[in-house]
């Protein structure tokens, strides 16, 4: 291989494995639909693939559902772009998720588990909890 190739590699690849390595190797959630161009950290994505936390989820002329800790949905519109922050469970079974909406839009279908929860959503302007 040439080193061009090696370094074209890395860049396409990189941000994935660093993701994977720097956060733990545990899944947040994965993409549960893609249809059109559905990117995970610069990579295109399809129906299956893994999200962590500090993923980004961006779509173009796409569309996307990301299933999160099994629980909740969040389906992305044509050119948006969202942050996986965080999804923490504790002892309790408590589940903390946070995501930033960088630009486009979202509908999110939040599962009642009986347990406590907490379900963040920022974007520039606004901050939006359950």
């Amino acid at each position: 291989m040439t080193y061009s190739k090696i370094l074209a590699l890395l860049v396409l690849v990189g941000p994935a494995i660093l993701g994977m390595v720097a956060y733990g190797a545990t899944p947040a959630g994965h993409i549960a639909n893609a249809r059109g161009e559905v990117f995970v950290d610069g990579v295109a994505a399809k129906s299956g693939t893994p999200v962590y936390a500090h993923s980004k989820v961006k779509t173009g002329n796409g569309k996307a559902a990301v299933l999160i800790a099994r629980q909740s949905v969040i389906q992305l519109g044509q050119d948006s772009e969202l942050e996986i922050k965080s999804v923490l469970q504790d002892a309790n079974q408590e589940l903390n998720s946070e995501l930033t909406l960088s630009y486009g839009k979202i509908r999110t279908l939040v599962k009642s588990t009986g347990k406590p929860k907490k379900f963040t959503v920022r974007t520039r302007n606004a901050v939006m909890g359950v």
